[in-house]
């Protein structure tokens, strides 16, 4: 199964590059990654949305939303 994680980006696609390669050096595996201009949208494994969430929230300059 799979789960969607939505994030506000404070500081723009900077942002979203800093979180998907934090994520990516982690071993988080992604089905999709779609990024705008202020927002970032992850689809992952369900089983890994709670370790993604809590490594998003540890970032300043991103604002995980919930679902």
């Amino acid at each position: 199964m799979q789960t969607n994680v939505q994030v506000n980006l404070i500081s723009g696609i900077d942002s979203a590059l800093r979180a998907v390669t934090m994520l990516r050096r982690k071993g988080i595996k992604f089905y999709e990654i779609s990024i705008y201009s202020t927002s970032l949208s992850l689809i992952i494994p369900i089983e890994t949305e709670s370790i993604v969430r809590a490594q998003l929230s540890k970032l300043s300059d991103i604002e995980v939303l919930v679902n």
